[in-house]
């Protein structure tokens, strides 16, 4: 079993040392800026919860966040895409079936450039506002939405105590490691008897949704939920639970995200513990078995180009990438650079190559590797129609 250099930990939600490690995922670095190398995946004997394990601590999550988020649109210069906005239309939808109070104070943690909040505002909810630890989220939010955002974490942000009868966290809770401090931490600035609302990835549906191999296991989601470990862990925080549902979210063109959907009231939860989890551990097994077999084609394209040694530019350097690069032959082929539209890895290196914006792409004349499923065809509209770039393109799926 290979060393993680993180030290393991117990269950985030019942505390338990006892666990079954599933899989290890492995990533390659960047020359500045990488979050984790890799970790194990992990199911609570205990409870069910299935979770990452060897990982950094909570603060190198909040810099990364901060410093390399990707959820600024910057690309499109912080604006949504429609799939987005219909997305932000849904979640907006069911929290107004549960809580139609128009006169609820609303924050949204993680709310990135105020989507969302401006999709509640249109709703009538007069009263919202925003967290997010990126400086440039909130600069979007105000110049886009005039919504005020306040700057911080979960963990650190200065908000008031009992300032908000809604809380939402969608997006958020798979990304963080301390959980139970978390709700603890962002509980605070509840009313007594306020909401939170939570949504999360359904491991114990992805399964019925096929994406990229390996891909829910990414380098920022470090929490597998299904609806059962989420009422788990907000029942170990004192919650209470109103209603959940499952329901797929339309992400990209191509790809849906099946989401367990949570809503809780803050109180004295049902007493006794709960039910263990024994839905997602058996569809993680299932996951891993057919992600095992979509790879091998992959596998195979890759080791071609390995043996074919051209020269060729990998575009997107995010989860799909750093795996192929440790599990595959896609590091022994000749790899003239990188390619993402996120400016904060620009000017970085990942495996001894530079990290160049699309504007220096059009330069060059290297065939394209496109490493995404789930944004493949939009990158290949952006390299035809925007770019008017003619390079050969090389799609894995």
């Amino acid at each position: 079993m290979t060393t993680l250099p993180f030290p393991i930990r117990n269950c985030p939600i019942c505390g338990s040392g006892e666990k079954r490690v599933i899989f290890q995922q492995r990533f390659g670095t960047f020359s500045e800026g990488s979050l984790l190398s890799g970790y194990d995946v992990a199911t609570c004997a205990a409870c069910g919860f299935v979770y990452a394990d060897g990982i950094p601590d909570q603060a190198a999550f909040d810099r990364h966040y901060a410093e390399m988020s990707k959820y600024e649109y910057a690309h499109s210069g912080g604006e949504v895409s429609p799939l987005d906005t219909r997305r932000f239309g849904e979640i907006a939808g069911l929290i107004e079936r549960n809580l139609p109070d128009r006169s609820l104070r609303v924050l949204d943690v993680g709310c990135a450039t105020g989507g969302l909040l401006a999709e509640m505002r249109s709703r009538g909810y007069a009263n919202v506002s925003g967290l997010d630890p990126s400086p440039a989220c909130g600069r979007f939010a105000r110049e886009f939405y005039g919504i005020q955002v306040h700057e911080g974490t979960i963990f650190k942000n200065g908000l008031a105590g009992g300032a908000f009868d809604l809380i939402i966290l969608v997006g958020v809770l798979e990304h963080v490691r301390d959980l139970l401090p978390a709700l603890q931490g962002i509980g605070a600035s509840l009313t007594e008897d306020g909401c939170i609302y939570a949504e999360v990835p359904d491991l114990s549906a992805f399964m019925d949704w096929p994406g990229a191999p390996y891909q829910e296991f990414s380098t920022e989601h470090i929490g597998f939920f299904g609806p059962k470990s989420l009422h788990h862990l907000f029942h170990r925080s004192g919650y209470r639970l109103l209603n959940m549902e499952r329901v797929p979210r339309q992400f990209t063109k191509s790809t849906v995200m099946p989401s367990a959907c949570g809503l809780f009231r803050r109180g004295v939860a049902a007493a006794g513990e709960l039910p263990v989890d024994d839905e997602t551990e058996p569809a993680l097994l299932r996951y891993l078995e057919r992600s095992a077999r979509e790879e091998r084609r992959v596998v195979d394209i890759l080791s071609g180009l390995a043996d074919e040694r051209r020269e060729i530019v990998v575009w997107g350097v995010g989860t799909h990438t750093l795996h192929l690069l440790e599990t595959t032959r896609l590091a022994e082929v000749p790899i003239a650079a990188f390619v993402d539209t996120n400016a904060n890895y620009h000017g970085k290196q990942l495996h001894g190559r530079p990290i160049i914006s699309p504007q220096e792409m059009q330069k060059r004349s290297e065939p394209i590797l496109v490493s995404s499923l789930a944004f493949q065809d939009e990158i290949v509209a952006f390299i035809r129609a925007e770019l008017a770039m003619t390079n050969p393109l090389i799609l894995l799926y």
